[in-house]
């Protein structure tokens, strides 16, 4: 009898302690599955987050495109007035990157390479000062286009005179033809921002 008792009292042992693994597993299955949730949960707040996020920022970089992009405009159309009202900015802005450009080759010292920068040059900005005369020359009035035909003979005199001046101090030289297109270059130049100006003068 005793024996049968303890064998209840193990099987009631064994019973309950299936009974708290069981409870234990239910527990840890029902707990696992919560936690899975309240990730999925935070995975998903978690994304709408990041696509809220990127969303403010592509609409911050779009507004910030399009502020750039207005500014751009305003800043061109601006330089469009002011190039229309100054014609010299306008042939310094041409030229310069073409006296940048041959630059180097004027300080080489190499007679080849330093003739060759002048004469274009020379072409670049000749052309230059016969756009301006021209232009001069179709807004004037008559008396005005006389004055201005007879200082550019007299200018065209001294240029020669002080280029042939200047060419003397080399004169046998390899340099002569050099300085002398030189000479005539930078006066050339001269004439041309001088006319310019006068040019912008009669527009302001």
């Amino acid at each position: 009898m005793k024996r049968n008792n303890s064998i209840d009292k193990v099987t009631i042992a064994i019973i309950v302690a299936l009974l708290l693994v069981g409870c234990g597993i239910f527990y840890s299955i029902q707990k696992t599955s919560q936690l899975k949730n309240e990730l999925k949960v935070s995975e998903a707040k978690l994304k709408e987050e990041l696509a809220n996020k990127q969303l403010e920022e592509t609409k911050l970089k779009e507004e910030q495109m399009k502020k750039e992009k207005e500014k751009k405009n305003m800043t061109l159309i601006e330089n469009i007035d002011k190039a229309k009202t100054n014609y010299e900015a306008q042939v310094i802005a041409k030229m310069t990157p073409v006296e940048n450009e041959l630059q180097p080759k004027l300080d080489t010292g190499i007679t080849v390479e330093m003739s060759e920068a002048t004469n274009i040059l020379y072409t670049a900005w000749d052309a230059e000062l016969t756009n301006i005369y021209k232009l001069l020359m179709s807004e004037l009035s008559e008396n005005e286009k006389i004055k201005l035909r007879n200082s550019e003979r007299a200018w065209i005199k001294k240029r020669e005179k002080e280029a042939s001046l200047a060419s003397k101090e080399v004169e046998g030289g390899t340099l002569e033809p050099i300085v002398y297109a030189q000479t005539e270059l930078n006066m050339i130049k001269e004439r041309t921002i001088e006319l310019s100006r006068l040019y912008d003068n009669m527009h302001k």
